[in-house]
């Protein structure tokens, strides 16, 4: 599946009068089975491009395309990872998971097959009679992403999902996500703005300006897997992208990190 985003503006109304500019002509192409990482500075719009993307906000202008044609939300599973984990705190791990497939119609025992298949995969079959508040923050995004996952979506949309956790966390939840990527090689679009982050994962960075958000930038990684967040080439990468956002060294800190 190829997913194409021609042309696309975006306003939202201000409520003391006029309008603000958001996207500004965003055109984008992810290939089938492609990881992509969008990147720019807070609110420059990089949600809003996953909200139109998954038809929770209309653009004011422009098209997304799957396969030459126009997007029809009814033909494509989507699954959306947001920041935080939006879990049902009165429902197991097992029932959060299937309740996103019971939603979409999937017979009772059928969810709960795949809930406790995804929970599997995502290391978390030992916990699936918990409740979320029992886990840690980590573990509730892995519940998050195993939910997404159960859908088994045409296209996996991630809105900074690793943001809110510590560097060890996140480094561990990184490299679980790619595994699972590779092994089921969906298209992936991941908001994120750390550009080190961004390079770890991904096949192809977009760079966005500042608002209304273009995209500056499109960057071809092109190292092999499996990565190393040290490798000096992903660091070079990494400086590539704080360049074209106008970040100092000095701003970024000594690792770098965006």
């Amino acid at each position: 599946m190829q997913l194409a985003l021609r042309g696309i503006h975006k306003q939202f109304p201000r409520q003391n009068g006029g309008s603000l500019a958001v996207l500004r002509d965003v055109s984008l192409t992810l290939e089938a089975g492609e990881f992509c990482c969008v990147v720019g500075s807070s609110g420059c719009g990089k949600s809003t491009i996953l909200n139109i993307v998954a038809g929770l906000t209309l653009p004011d202008a422009g098209q997304v395309l799957v396969d030459d044609a126009r997007l029809d939300a009814s033909r494509i599973r989507i699954g959306y990872v947001f920041q935080t984990p939006r879990l049902l705190n009165w429902k197991t791990v097992r029932e959060n998971v299937a309740f996103a497939l019971r939603a979409s119609g999937t017979a009772a025992a059928e969810a709960r097959a795949r809930a406790s298949h995804y929970l599997e995969l995502v290391g978390l079959a030992q916990f699936e009679r918990e409740f979320p508040l029992a886990l840690s923050g980590g573990m509730q995004q892995r519940v998050a992403i195993a939910r997404a996952l159960a859908i088994e979506p045409d296209l996996l949309l991630m809105d900074e999902p690793f943001s809110h956790l510590d560097e060890l966390t996140a480094r561990a939840l990184r490299a679980e996500l790619l595994r699972i990527w590779q092994q089921a090689r969906k298209p992936v679009m991941f908001v994120t703005h750390n550009a080190l982050e961004a390079v770890y994962l991904a096949d192809q960075v977009l760079i966005l300006s500042g608002r209304p958000a273009t995209i500056m930038k499109s960057l071809r990684v092109g190292l092999p897997r499996d990565r190393e967040m040290e490798d000096p080439r992903l660091v070079a990468l990494q400086r590539e992208i704080l360049d074209s956002l106008g970040v100092t060294a000095a701003k970024a800190g000594p690792t770098l990190i965006g």
